[in-house]
């Protein structure tokens, strides 16, 4: 007898019950036809479009953690599971800056939409922000790595499962798709197409909010952050 359990983010676990006493339990992460994640595609109901965020200011979704020496202003919506470490600056001046679920913002990252071209900034989930990065770029996917101290800048856009290495850079208009990977060499940037590049990132980032999601290491982590647990702000 076989039964399926399917996970929020398209995991299905697979218990394949042999004898009275021997269970089997086997992992599968579904893949679309094109090799791109299944859950690439799939929107989050929790989540606001930029459009119905105008004018609602800053909205912490209950399980987010943000803390206390962040700075959020303007119209931010941040979604469950996501946390925001100390000393970010998440800015809405010019439209709505909106984040999905589960992404982590590391120390010092800064997003900010304040050009009065931009309407708006929209953050999809399983992205990780890591220390020092500068994001104007409009539209972020799924699961994407953004190395220390890299710069999206205005008018960019990346696509899923994207790489973008220690100081690299994305100019204006510029586009990634998916599985691209972006590296530094002297003062140039170089980008080439590698599947599944985001795979350890992916892991890393699964293990680091299971953990936090823990009651007692939640616990130590917020007194140590002094991290707020967010909740829905009307």
């Amino acid at each position: 007898m076989c039964t399926y359990i399917v996970h929020r983010y398209r995991f299905i676990i697979l218990f394949i019950y042999l004898e009275d006493w021997c269970v089997v339990c086997v992992c599968i992460y579904i893949y679309t036809m094109d090799g791109t994640n299944a859950f690439y595609s799939e929107p989050t109901s929790t989540t606001p479009s930029i459009e119905n965020m105008v004018g609602k200011g800053v909205i912490i979704s209950q399980g987010a953690m943000v803390a206390a020496e962040a700075i959020l202003e303007g119209d931010v919506f941040i979604g469950p599971g996501t946390v925001i470490n100390p000393l970010c600056e998440i800015k809405s001046i010019s439209g709505p800056i909106v984040i999905g679920e589960d992404n982590i913002f590391e120390e010092r990252v800064v997003v900010v939409c304040n050009h009065e071209e931009d309407l708006g900034i929209n953050i999809g989930s399983l992205n990780l922000f890591e220390v020092g990065a500068y994001i104007e770029s409009s539209d972020i996917g799924n699961c994407n790595l953004i190395k220390i101290n890299s710069r999206l800048n205005r008018k960019t856009s990346l696509a899923n499962g994207c790489v973008v290495g220690i100081s690299a850079y994305l100019n204006e208009n510029e586009d990634l798709d998916n599985h691209t990977v972006v590296y530094r060499k002297n003062e140039q940037c170089h980008k080439h197409i590698q599947p599944r590049a985001h795979t350890l990132h992916f892991s890393m980032l699964r293990k680091y909010l299971d953990t936090l999601r823990e009651p007692d290491n939640r616990h130590a982590f917020t007194n140590w952050n002094t991290l707020k647990i967010g909740t829905v702000e009307s």
